[in-house]
This record gives structure tokens, C-alpha cells and sequence, in this order.
């Protein structure tokens, strides 16, 4: 049904990864789970050419150094897109990461970098998480795709996880999908940071063009934020449980002084 989700058969998704969802082109973070010192790592890359768009909707060379690239400060204030594009084997690949930087106001909305057209064929967060805001397992996550800036109906998006799901979703008559994130960590603990975020990977492809959207999505703080409460009616009870448990013995046990006058 478009704009839902489901969860791929083993068959059907070693199919998908052995055809067209192979390898493409993705932005991942250097080290894996988070970026080190603000560095990604360009995976799939053969000769791919990058540019950094900023907040205020301008352009900015992008190069590796060993392999890592690290955006450039531009001390502008909202979320930034990593964009690579590189021809391969008779087709378009092209990559997207979109990352939130610390600087001075723009006078831009994120939606305005979203709505600026950057590859034929593109996956668009809509809308991107506000700042101090995050993808989150277990919520729901919209996503449009456009080719020519168009939106695309009947579309097919593959979304993987570094923790192995695979799911799939088709683009309503607007173009758009929606995902509900898959909770897929295996242990949590309490607190946020306490777990490290892990990497979803976006992909569509049609017409000789693949694209990739990444980025990274969290533990669902329901884990914790349900259980703690729970312990703390817990202790309550057992505190109680005992301090009952000590009276009933009291008042079981006659007082010394009554038993010694009972013996005179």
C-alpha cells in the first residue's frame, strides 16, 4: 500500500540485493557509529564529484584527506547536505547526508535547503528533525522522493540498518513514504548517551539513477523512561512490604514486660 511500510522475506531481499540495491554510493560516518572530529567517509565512491550546500543555500568545494572528508566550518547556524554524485556502470549514483552545524542565523529554514534540487533523482526528509531532535526507533519518519524536482507517485524506497533490517515503502500519489522506524537495538541503557546511535540507509533507484539518503537514528528513550518508574514501584512496594512485615511481627509478639508481669 503507498506510503507504508513492511518488513522484506529473507528471499525477497536477497533478490533486491543482489539486483538493483547494490553497493551504491552512501555518506556513512568515519569510525562507524559517529563522526570523528565532524569526518564521514564516502562508501562506494569510485570517482565521485562532493560538494558541501550550506545553510544559506551556497556551494563549497568538498575534498578527502585519506579518505575522510570533514566539512568545512562556515559558521552558519542549521543543517548542512553532503552531496555526491559519480556515473557507474551505465548509471547515475548519487548520495545525500544532511548535517546540522553551529554558527550565526542565515535567515534560512531547513526546508528551503530540502526544497533546493540537488540530484535528478532524490530522497527529501520531510521534514528534517528539528534541532536537539533526532530519528528515533519505534517512530514514525516521512520521507519524499523527486526526479527533476518532481515528486514521484508509485515509487519504491529500501531502507537498511547497520543493525540488519531491511524494510520497504512506496511513494503515495504526493511522493511521499512513510517509515516506522525499526527498533532493532539489541540491549539499551538508560540515558541517550548512554547508547550509541546506529546508521539507516535510504535508497531509491529508476531510469538509470540510483540515490542514497543517510543518517543516523537513536534508541527509543521509552526503553528506559518506562522501565524506571516501574522500579521505583518496585522498591516503594518492597520498602513497604518489609516495614509491614516488621509490624505484623511486632504486634505478633507480646512485650517483654507483659509476659514478665503475666509471670508474677
Amino acid at each position: 500500500m503507498a506510503g507504508k511500510t513492511m518488513r522484506w522475506m529473507p528471499v525477497l531481499l536477497g533478490l533486491v540485493l543482489a539486483g538493483g540495491a547494490r553497493a551504491e554510493l552512501v555518506w556513512q560516518p568515519a569510525g562507524g557509529d559517529s563522526p570523528r572530529h565532524g569526518g564521514y567517509v564516502l562508501k562506494g565512491a569510485t570517482d565521485a564529484e562532493t560538494r558541501l550546500l550550506t545553510a544559506d543555500l551556497g556551494s563549497r568545494e568538498l575534498t578527502p584527506e585519506d579518505g575522510l572528508f570533514r566539512p568545512p566550518r562556515t559558521g552558519q547556524n542549521n543543517y548542512h547536505a553532503l552531496v555526491a554524485s559519480q556515473q557507474r556502470e551505465g548509471r547515475t549514483e548519487t548520495a545525500i547526508r544532511y548535517v546540522f552545524r553551529h554558527g550565526r542565523p542565515t535567515g534560512h529554514s531547513p526546508s528551503e535547503l530540502t526544497g533546493l534540487e540537488k540530484t535528478r533523482l532524490e530522497i527529501v526528509p520531510d521534514p528534517l528533525p528539528r534541532e536537539h531532535q533526532r530519528y528515533r526507533a519505534g517512530e514514525e519518519a516521512a520521507f519524499l522522493v523527486r526526479f527533476d524536482g518532481r515528486p514521484l507517485a508509485g515509487q519504491a524506497i529500501i531502507l537498511t540498518t547497520s543493525h540488519g533490517t531491511a524494510m520497504e515503502a512506496v511513494t503515495d500519489r504526493r511522493g511521499r513514504a512513510v517509515f516506522t522506524l525499526p527498533d532493532d537495538f539489541e540491549t539499551t541503557r538508560p540515558g541517550r548517551r548512554a547508547n550509541r546511535p546506529a546508521e539507516l540507509v535510504l535508497t531509491a533507484e529508476t531510469e538509470g539513477h540510483v540515490t542514497t539518503l543517510s543518517a543516523a537514528y537513536h534508541v527509543d528513550p521509552g526503553h528506559w523512561q518506562r522501565t524506571a518508574p516501574g522500579l521505583g514501584v518496585a522498591l516503594v512496594g518492597m520498602v513497604a512490604g518489609v516495614a509491614g512485615w516488621g509490624g505484623v511481627r511486632r504486634l505478633a509478639r507480646p512485650d517483654r514486660r507483659q509476659r514478665h508481669r503475666g509471670r508474677k
